[in-house]
């Protein structure tokens, strides 16, 4: 009997919205297209991963989010109802299976995961949980499925506002010598007391090794970023990070140090082409393979409506105490979780320019 091949369909749609201010428009409206809109092959400088056990490559930004690792687990516990078994067993494969972070991590009005087929109108089971779950803001899954193919699918939805906005710092950041916007603290202003007591200095060590999260709206959500020495793996980079959160001290930081941190608004639409066209060896899906496994990550890291002209002059004579400060110029990685979770949702070690919102001169 001539053996016959049904298309898995595997489609995943991330987003990840970080605003600043509540101001800030929705995922949903028009006016939050965002300053880079690419296909991932068009980048350069940044790679994205499905899974966060990932070694960090010199020179490039790393970009994780958990959704495609949830829709992975969807696919495994209630379609396949076993550990993925694919033709030639990729490195993704294997990474994917070891399953680290997962919903469980998660508040459950943050996402929906949901699997199944074309014959049990899975796709209107899909967009009506999406709409009763986040309204207006609900994107619309338009995949078209025969009777016998199968859509695994996750959404993550993260909308967190600062308590109080930040200076708009726009052209006065330099990363790697490249302009680029940015937003902080850096002039003494009625807002600068509260603007400061917002910011949490986990650990600091010097200008170039510290650690800060920012206090927000959500009382789930913590907003980490650090700047910090690599451990050559992203997962283990994080772990550390996380550590020293957990050992250290903590305090405020003073309205009199300076704050600047770049500005992200990216829409990446990645295809996971490794596991593309793989057959299923799992029994009874041997005539299935993976044709789509794609990931579209909206982030945002912004500040909007504030207006700021200064300048920022940081000198240390030679046997003076170093003026402390938190100028992210350097390599720094951003951390999202949600408080007392196993594992972070998003995670994003910068190291270029390539995703930052560049300042036009």
């Amino acid at each position: 009997m001539r053996k016959f091949k049904l298309y898995f369909l595997f489609l995943l749609t991330t987003s990840v919205i970080f605003t600043s201010c509540s101001k800030m428009p929705t995922a949903s409206s028009k006016e939050s297209d965002a300053n880079l809109k690419v296909n991932s092959e068009k980048l350069k400088e940044t790679e994205i991963t499905s899974y966060i056990n990932k070694d960090i490559t010199k020179g490039k930004n790393i970009l994780y989010c958990a959704s495609f690792q949830m829709a992975w687990d969807e696919l495994s516990d209630n379609i396949i109802k076993d550990e993925i078994k694919l033709k030639d067993s990729p490195e993704t494969l294997k990474k994917l299976n070891e399953r680290i972070g997962s919903k469980d991590d998660l508040s459950p009005e943050s996402y929906v995961v949901m699997s199944g087929f074309g014959r049990d109108n899975i796709i209107e089971k899909i967009n009506k949980e999406l709409k009763e779950k986040f309204k207006d803001d609900a994107p619309t899954v338009k995949e078209e499925l025969k009777p016998d193919d199968l859509l695994s699918y996750a959404y993550l939805y993260k909308n967190i506002d600062f308590k109080i906005p930040f200076e708009n710092l726009d052209g006065k950041l330099n990363f790697n010598g490249e302009k680029v916007k940015a937003f902080g603290l850096m002039t003494q202003n009625k807002n600068s007391d509260e603007i400061a007591k917002q910011v949490i200095v986990e650990d600091y060590k010097n200008n170039d090794d510290f650690i800060i999260s920012i206090e927000n709206n959500s009382e789930k959500d913590e907003i980490i970023l650090a700047k910090v020495p690599d451990k050559g793996n992203l997962l283990t980079t994080a772990n550390d990070i996380l550590n020293r959160c957990n050992l250290s001290s903590k305090e405020k930081m003073n309205s009199d140090e300076n704050l600047m941190i770049p500005k992200f608004d990216f829409d990446i639409v990645h295809s996971y082409d490794e596991l593309v066209k793989k057959e299923f060896l799992n029994k009874g899906f041997e005539d299935y393979f993976i044709s789509k496994a794609i990931q579209d990550t909206r982030f945002k890291l912004y500040e909007k409506g504030v207006v700021l002209k200064s300048e920022a002059k940081i000198g240390c004579e030679k046997g003076c105490a170093p003026e402390r400060e938190f100028i992210f110029n350097k390599p720094f990685m951003i951390i999202m979780r949600e408080k007392g979770a196993k594992s972070p949702y998003f995670v994003l070690w910068v190291e270029n320019t390539e995703l930052m919102v560049k300042w036009n001169w």
